[in-house]
């Protein structure tokens, strides 16, 4: 089995799903492949502002190269896909997906400046999800240690490291 076990948590946490009180047991969090993806398809639904730039959404994931090298350039994605391994399958799960951008930061042409990027959104336990990054732009692309993280609350689920490095010109 091609799966990596990244990080496996025993937590048992309270939600509150409409107004009823539920136990949510997430017992393991697991990477089924990380590296350089392609996607067959991509939509972007939010642009860039104060707090997060723009956030995509991609599907027909496959990862190409299973790698934490990445090269900087403009066409690249990188990141993982996990699922939250608990119960009760398929309930929905609210995390934030994390991403520590290297120093100095990535400074956009408007003259913000992004530290990091943090989405909110909901996943089913069980059900595989994407936690990457595409190089769009060239300002986007900074030399370094790009961190990943997942959050359910106060709890970080899961982190992976990945390097960046620019290309040699010649």
């Amino acid at each position: 089995m091609n799966r990596t076990i990244f990080l496996s948590v025993l937590l048992v946490l309270a939600a509150v799903a409409h107004g009823d009180e539920e136990v949510l047991h997430i017992s393991v969090a697991e990477i089924y492949g990380y590296g350089i993806f392609e996607a067959s398809s991509s939509r972007r639904y939010s642009g860039s502002s104060s707090k997060t730039l723009a956030i995509d959404t991609v599907s027909g994931i496959r990862f190409t190269n299973k790698t934490t090298e990445i090269p900087g350039r403009v066409g690249t994605n990188f990141g993982f896909q996990y699922s939250l391994n608990s119960t009760p399958p398929g309930q929905k799960v609210a995390v934030q997906s994390i991403i520590r951008f290297p120093e100095p930061g990535l400074h956009h042409p408007n003259g913000r400046v992004y530290q990091k990027s943090v989405e909110s959104k909901y996943i089913r336990i069980g059900e595989p999800s994407l936690h990457g990054y595409g190089f769009d732009e060239f300002w986007e692309i900074v030399p370094g240690e790009w961190r990943f993280e997942i959050w359910h609350g106060d709890a970080r689920l899961i982190r992976k490291t990945f390097n960046v490095v620019l290309e040699d010109d010649s």
